[in-house]
């Protein structure tokens, strides 16, 4: 599976609440199900990469997955978002595991850190 670029970056505002759902469809337009999957994503610095995570996001703990509608829910908190740099650009993998343990990245994301108002 090729890793999918989201083309329009994330915005995370330091101090807010972050929410985005991403639905997986196949070539019918029908929900992929998720039954079984895991997920994780480590949120770094994009000038960075080999550096440590900004924000680490697992499966109960800042991603929800809806397994029936195909859904990967991420949720940061505002507590999470308080110490991100305004200006800075993170970029965070999504890897998935299907139920018999094989890791894919599925798709990469580029988040903007805008300046609080």
């Amino acid at each position: 599976m090729a890793l999918t670029i989201i083309p329009t970056p994330w915005v995370l505002y330091p101090g807010a609440d972050f929410a985005k759902t991403v639905r997986l469809k196949d070539g019918a337009d029908a929900a992929i199900d998720l039954a079984g999957y895991s997920a994780t994503m480590d949120i770094v610095k994009y000038r960075d990469k080999s550096g440590a995570a900004v924000l680490q996001l697992t499966v109960g703990s800042g991603i929800t997955i809806n397994s029936a509608a195909g859904e990967y829910v991420f949720a940061i908190t505002a507590a999470q978002t308080t110490p991100l740099i305004p200006h800075e650009t993170l970029v965070g993998d999504l890897v998935t595991a299907d139920a018999g343990g094989l890791l894919a990245p599925l798709f990469r994301v580029f988040f903007t850190v805008p300046q609080p108002t």
